[in-house]
């Protein structure tokens, strides 16, 4: 029988830089396979576009899963782009298409504000979970030839569900790519000037690992991808949102 369809938002902070320019990243979630030992994606994730324009519109894929499981109990999944949302950074607007397509019907529209929502976080807010003032400098390192500055933060989650939970952060910042729209850590970005790209979470008790990366793969946007956001921009301004 066929299940519903799953969407997921990764727990991931990503934000939008005061550089005017346009272009594209992918998001890719991995985490560590200890048998195989490389970064792998994990069940039911796939990586993730997203377009920028300017310094506050932004276009993203939504990723989910439709899964099938047959009379034996036999799972078969595919993983899929449900939907993708335009979205005005500065008014916290955001309009819903099933489609990357400028004739594409608008299926929902909603205002959103500047907060978090459990573990799930929007794309401009500040990571509660992220605190600068536990982070501190360790050594640089290259990675595919870039050089990387480096920042480490400890946690230690105590609850009923983690029971003190040991927990190491890396971030990786790219001082060579300032102009990029994307960073995992907006105020260390802020303070340094540098995007955070990469970061790994690392559970020495589990021996657990997951990372993530933000890879910025175009300074510029095709002609269908402007015309994509000239018809989405469009569609905003005739179909206002009503708070």
């Amino acid at each position: 029988m066929y299940k519903l369809l799953v969407q997921f938002f990764f727990c991931i902070m990503i934000f939008s830089v005061a550089n005017s320019q346009n272009g594209c990243a992918i998001f890719k979630p991995r985490f560590y396979d200890t048998v195989n030992n490389k970064f792998v994606l994990s069940r039911y994730q796939r990586d993730t576009k997203k377009w920028f324009k300017g310094d506050s519109t932004l276009i993203v894929e939504v990723p989910g899963v439709h899964i099938l499981t047959d009379e034996f109990g036999k799972e078969t999944f595919s993983t899929l782009v449900d939907k993708y949302i335009f979205i005005d950074l500065k008014n916290r607007l955001f309009y819903e298409y099933k489609s990357f397509s400028d004739t594409a019907t608008l299926i929902a529209k909603y205002f959103q504000p500047d907060s978090v929502k459990g573990w799930t976080f929007n794309f401009w807010v500040y990571n509660p979970f992220n605190k600068l003032e536990n982070t501190y400098p360790i050594s640089d390192t290259v990675m595919n030839g870039v050089l990387y500055k480096r920042f480490a933060e400890n946690k230690l989650l105590s609850d009923s569900v983690t029971k003190n939970d040991r927990s190491i952060y890396t971030y990786y910042l790219n001082c060579s790519e300032k102009n990029t729209f994307f960073t995992l850590f907006k105020k260390l970005t802020e303070v340094t000037g540098c995007p955070v790209l990469y970061t790994t979470w690392y559970w020495p008790d589990r021996n657990q690992t997951i990372a993530s990366e933000i890879e910025h793969v175009s300074n510029r946007l095709t002609k269908k991808e402007l015309k994509v956001f000239a018809a989405w921009e469009k569609n905003a301004r005739e179909h206002p949102v009503q708070e």
